[in-house]
């Protein structure tokens, strides 16, 4: 019972945020068509992109060297692009406070160079041109100590905000391969009806939407260190069947939500 009351609060919240972000949707197909490499159908996340039929390419080219000189001047891995300092100045005349600082502003940049980061920061800093917000998900790879970054097509994300102006949600819609679903969620995680057809390899491409939601949780207990405890949730549903996948949490935020402009 609970749980069917969580899945139809999530896809009502979710209804919510597609008719708030469907009045913008006409504009950013419009700037798409004059300033990005593909169109996105708003309406199918697992649909492949479209190629833009205009008549000139210089809006595009424009957009290209913006996003270029973003990523160069701001972010470059031939950069050392940051310097970590300390809020109380006073901290930086005691010795060995700036060898350490120089010292994990070092690690912090290796630390990039392992990860995806500057691949995946392209697409989100041409999001954020092209039509005003760029999303990066940011999740850690235990396996190879490492962080992963990931880059979401912007039809597949729908964002909000809290009363003070600041993302602090952001509901994913996707589809994937039932083989995919049932590997990463676990065969014993997902619906009778995926545990039926994956027992048959003519089913496994088949193609389920999937909703990801995260939000701040207002119910929790935060002396217990369980994922279900965290202060920000993280349900994945299975929009077909109706049912929850995975419930988690994080810490914080895992949105980087890089907004050149809001409406």
């Amino acid at each position: 019972m609970e749980n069917e009351e969580l899945v139809k609060s999530l896809e009502t919240r979710w209804e919510q945020l597609k008719e708030n972000r469907r009045k913008f949707e006409p504009d950013w197909s419009e700037a798409q068509q004059y300033a990005d490499n593909v169109m996105l159908d708003w309406g199918k996340p697992g649909e492949v992109p479209s190629r833009p039929k205009r008549f000139t390419s210089k809006p595009f080219q424009y957009n290209k060297t913006l996003v270029a000189g973003i990523l160069g001047y701001a972010i470059s891995p031939s950069l050392v692009w940051f310097k970590l300092g300390m809020e109380n100045q006073e901290l930086l005349n005691e010795y060995g406070v700036k060898d350490w600082l120089e010292k994990c502003e070092r690690e912090l940049l290796a630390m990039f160079n392992r990860s995806n980061f500057y691949r995946e920061t392209n697409p989100a800093v041409k999001d954020s041109t092209c039509i005003g917000t760029g999303a990066l998900h940011i999740d850690e790879d235990v396996e190879n100590a490492r962080l992963r970054f990931i880059h979401y097509p912007p039809n597949q994300i729908f964002l909000d905000v809290n009363a003070f102006g600041e993302v602090d949600t952001c509901f994913r819609w996707y589809s994937d391969t039932l083989k995919n679903i049932v590997d990463f969620f676990g065969e014993e995680n997902v619906s009778q009806h995926m545990q039926d057809d994956i027992k048959e390899t003519s089913h496994w491409n088949d193609q389920h939407e999937i909703l990801m939601c995260v939000y701040p949780r207002t119910d929790y207990n935060p002396n217990f260190k369980n994922s279900k405890n965290m202060p920000w949730a993280c349900v994945y549903l299975d929009l077909g069947e109706h049912h929850i996948l995975m419930e988690s949490g994080y810490n914080e935020f895992p949105f980087a939500v890089f907004e050149w402009e809001r409406y």
